[in-house]
Formats: C-alpha cells, structure tokens, sequence
C-alpha cells in the first residue's frame, strides 16, 4: 500500500520540528525504526489505531496529519504544543509549593496534638 507521500511528510516535518531522530520517535510510538521510516516514505500508510500515537507523540492534532488540504507548519504547531506544556510546569510548581505548606501545617498539627497529651496505640501507616 502507497500514499502520495502527504501523510509521510507531515509526519517527518513533525518529527523533526520536535527533534527527535527516527529510532527516538519511533520507540515513543510503540513501532519499529523501519515502519515509522515506511510511513514517513511514503511506502506505507499508519493504520487509523496509530494515528492518535503519533499525533499525541508528535504534539500535532491527529486531523492535521490526516487532512492534507488543512494548511500549517508542524514547527507552529509543536510550539503551541509547548506553551500548554509550559504552562502545566508552572501549575505543577505552584500545586507542589502548596503540598509543602499543607505538609508543614499538617506536621504543626500534630506536633501541637502530641504536646497536648493526644497519642495513639495504632501504627501510623506505614509502619508495622
């Protein structure tokens, strides 16, 4: 089975625009070098249970790789991909500052529990 090579360009403009080198990729998606390698040819096309891989790992919509009439660049496509990952790494950090406030108080608690004479004969969890 052959393509007209659309889907194999978009697929390697994507890849590329990412930096990741074919065996890279490849091991991302779950396929062997040479089939990733067939697909960006031209000489095979994806079946339609791997295009959402290689779209989730490429960081493009599925219907860009598809719809080849659709018009853009996988280098605009992946940095807007980058922003949302950046904006999780900033949400990411902000959450983890509040777990290291919720864990302090929750130690203060406790501490101010057990000066209190509160104790308990059970294990804490994790203990045994």
């Amino acid at each position: 089975m052959t393509n007209d090579s659309g889907i194999g360009e978009r697929l390697r403009s994507a890849r590329e625009a990412r930096a990741l080198e074919l065996n890279e990729a490849a091991e991302l998606m779950g396929v062997l070098s040479g089939t990733l390698e067939g697909w960006e040819e031209g000489h095979e096309v994806p079946r339609a249970n791997k295009l959402q891989t290689l779209a989730g790992v490429l960081g493009v919509p599925m219907l860009w790789l598809v719809d080849l009439d659709k018009p853009g660049e996988a280098e605009d496509l992946v940095h807007t991909d980058i922003d949302v990952i950046e904006q999780k790494l900033q949400r990411l950090a902000h959450l983890q500052e509040e777990q290291a406030h919720l864990q302090e108080e929750i130690s203060a608690d406790v501490t101010a529990l057990r000066s209190h004479g509160w104790h308990t004969d059970r294990p804490t969890p994790g203990e045994s």
